[in-house]
């Protein structure tokens, strides 16, 4: 696996987890 596709696997659940952080948050908000 070469490693651009391990850094683009990293980015890629970093982005899923602030959509998670902020769609939690934003629920919380409301």
């Amino acid at each position: 696996m070469p490693p651009w596709w391990i850094k683009l696997h990293m980015t890629k659940e970093t982005f899923l987890s602030g959509i998670a952080l902020l769609f939690r948050y934003h629920l919380c908000g409301l």
